[in-house]
């Protein structure tokens, strides 16, 4: 009775029973946080389009790729301004003869060797005014300037190449040498001078040393022409006052804009030469063309001290500082004058200012030194102890900084640890000349003759340090008479003369060289040098050798008669 339809009916209605549908579930007012950030991710990713990402991505990589060429492009534009504006000049290969270039002297070669004689005299005159010629400087500004052409690929190549094809005007440095028999020559070509010629006996096997001297004097040249102050502040320290007056004069009459570092110039050399009124008067005219000039007033308050002058030399040096507070040297000074008048405090102010600014560098151990010292002169030994403690404790991890703690240590009568920290400073700086007169002396002391000239073998002081140098040099040349090596010692003691030869003592240590190689009549000679340049005769052990064997001779009671009495008037 029942049909199929019935039938499927009834299954059907089974098959409901037996597998229910789920219930639909009923929404929340709170869903669930979980649930929300879980969606979060698969929402945005499945709404994102491929086609429209990629066209993204390649729209900001446009935009970057873009910004950075015009960035380049500026950047490019303006190192190519900058080389084309350059006045530098162009330092170009020299011509040479044959046999300099078989001595190994090419033109490129000269030229380099001109461009570090250059570098070597503007060094000599360590100047704080703007250098005007910034030839081969390790500077990145001033080494877009000038270079040598030809030899290298850089900007300053690329430049020069650049300015010749678009027909700008070159600044140029070149030279010819020409070798005549025993005379080489060198033509110095330099635009918008005049061209300079030098000449050199030139012997047979000389001619790389004829040249060097060449280069020197074509460097000196060069500086003339391009930064005469400073040419004439090396002439200064070499004292050729002579050239560096007449220098002084050109800048005064060619260079209008630094008339004040010609007076500047002027007025140290006439201080230097005692000629103090005159001194004066050229600081002062400095002061008056520029009134923010602070060195002038510093220079001439220097000069009034020298005349007794001192409440204006104070005044002059307190107007410096306060143009120029940056200056260790002119702090000090005022600090020793404060002592004089009895400003103690403000004496110790000016110290503190002094070692503040002198730390880190050469003149950090004479800064503590002098404020150490002006305590013991007010017989204030507590008070010059504290300062030998506190610079050890503040002194700066320079050569110098250990400097200043061997000095202090010495104050403090420990030898041990003051030629310990000489040592350090040396180890830090191996040409520092303080530490190296310092521990020299040590050493020779300590009679390690060896270890002194092993330390002084290969220094290389400044020009500029010829007393200190010579001192370290004459402590040498003792140590190898010592050791028994006459020649070497022969050797060192000329070098230390040619340093300076109004240096009286460097001539006993030469008299002692020739004693023991038994030239008595060179002895007496250089010994009796060394008197009349001003060495005492107390000065020497008549019962080391090699004087012991002389001290009864006619010849040393002569220099007795003539020398010690004359001495102990004076």
């Amino acid at each position: 009775m029942f049909g199929a339809q019935n039938c499927a009916i009834i299954i059907g209605m089974n098959m409901e029973q037996e597998n229910p549908a789920p219930e639909t579930p009923i929404p929340s007012n709170k869903p669930s946080w979980r649930g929300r950030v879980l969606a979060i991710p698969v929402q945005v990713w499945n709404k994102i389009d491929p086609k429209k990402t990629d066209s993204w991505l390649a729209a900001v990589l446009g935009i970057f790729l873009r910004t950075a060429g015009i960035l380049l492009l500026v950047f490019a534009i303006l190192i190519i301004w900058r080389m084309l504006r350059d006045t530098g000049f162009a330092l170009q290969s020299f011509s040479v003869s044959k046999s300099l270039e078989e001595s190994g002297l090419s033109g490129g070669i000269a030229a380099f060797r001109l461009q570090d004689a250059i570098q070597a005299l503007k060094a000599e005159a360590a100047s704080i005014k703007k250098d005007d010629l910034n030839v081969g400087s390790s500077d990145a500004n001033a080494a877009m300037n000038v270079h040598v052409m030809g030899v290298e690929v850089s900007l300053s190549s690329i430049a020069f190449q650049l300015r010749h094809i678009l027909g700008r005007p070159q600044k140029r440095i070149t030279g010819e040498f020409v070798q005549s028999g025993q005379q080489l020559s060198l033509l110095l070509r330099m635009s918008g001078y005049p061209n300079a010629r030098f000449e050199e006996v030139c012997p047979p096997g000389s001619e790389e040393i004829a040249a060097q001297k060449l280069l020197n004097r074509a460097a000196e040249k060069v500086l003339e022409h391009t930064d005469p102050y400073r040419l004439a502040v090396v002439y200064f320290r070499r004292k050729n006052h002579v050239a560096a007056i007449e220098l002084a004069r050109t800048i005064i009459k060619n260079r209008p804009d630094e008339h004040i570092w010609a007076y500047h110039a002027w007025g140290n050399i006439l201080f230097e030469q005692g000629r103090l009124e005159e001194a004066a008067a050229k600081f002062q005219r400095a002061t008056e063309l520029d009134s923010t000039f602070g060195m002038a007033y510093q220079r001439w308050g220097y000069v009034l001290l020298e005349q007794k002058k001192r409440p204006e030399a104070i005044e002059k040096l307190e107007k410096s500082l306060k143009l120029d507070p940056s200056n260790p040297d002119a702090w000090v000074t005022l600090a020793m004058q404060y002592i004089r008048i009895g400003k103690s405090a403000s004496a110790d102010s000016a110290f503190l200012q002094c070692v503040r600014l002198a730390s880190g560098t050469s003149f950090e151990s004479l800064a503590w030194q002098a404020w150490i010292g002006a305590k013991m002169d007010q017989d204030s030994m507590d008070a010059a102890m504290k300062l030998a403690q506190k610079a050890i404790e503040k002194a700066s991890e320079t050569s110098d900084g250990y400097v200043t703690r061997s000095l202090a240590y010495l104050l403090q009568r420990d030898t041990a640890k003051a030629f310990e920290a000489g040592m350090r400073a040396i180890e830090l700086d191996p040409n520092n000349a303080i530490a190296l007169k310092m521990v020299t002396r040590g050493l020779f002391a300590a009679k390690k003759y060896r270890e002194l000239v092993s330390l002084t073998q290969d220094i290389k002081l400044k020009t500029w340090q010829i007393n200190m140098a010579a001192d370290i040099y004459n402590l040498t040349a003792m140590s190898y008479n010592n050791l028994g090596q006459h020649d070497s010692a022969f050797a060192v003691i000329r070098r230390t003369i040619a340093l300076d030869t109004l240096y009286g003592t460097p001539y006993s240590t030469l008299a002692e060289t020739y004693a023991f190689v038994g030239k008595k009549r060179e002895f007496y000679q250089n010994l009796e040098k060394s008197f009349r340049l001003g060495m005492r005769y107390e000065a020497v052990d008549w019962n080391e050798a090699p004087y012991k064997r002389f001290q009864n001779a006619p010849e040393v009671r002569v220099l007795r008669e003539k020398y010690a009495k004359k001495q102990s008037q004076l």
